[in-house]
């Protein structure tokens, strides 16, 4: 299914997890809309990890100047084609280990 991420305010990824936490194993596209800003020191790690039917994921509205981790933000994606992060800007990001990694 299609997972829709609104803009606004957006908090941390904790240690609890995402709110879409148990449709993980259903999400084959995520699309943010409108501007999705993250609080100074933010943690993007394990975003999406193991949403292994993610196939495309529209990013491009993600505001990341104050994300500091988007370890294995990707982990286990294992067919995603399509990827709009395009618009990131990782210069505070100083853990990005296992991002993409299978």
């Amino acid at each position: 299914g299609r997972l829709f991420i609104n803009g606004g305010e957006a908090e941390s990824v904790s240690d609890s997890g995402v709110p879409w936490e148990n449709y993980r194993q259903v999400i084959t596209e995520a699309v943010a809309i409108g501007k999705v800003k993250f609080p100074d020191g933010a943690s993007l790690a394990k975003l999406f990890k193991g949403c292994k039917g993610l196939e495309k994921a529209d990013l491009s509205y993600f505001v990341t100047d104050n994300v500091t981790d988007m370890h294995s933000m990707f982990e286990g994606c294992i067919r995603l084609k399509d990827l709009d992060i395009c618009n990131f800007n990782t210069y505070r990001c100083s853990n990005m280990t296992k991002m993409f990694a299978k």
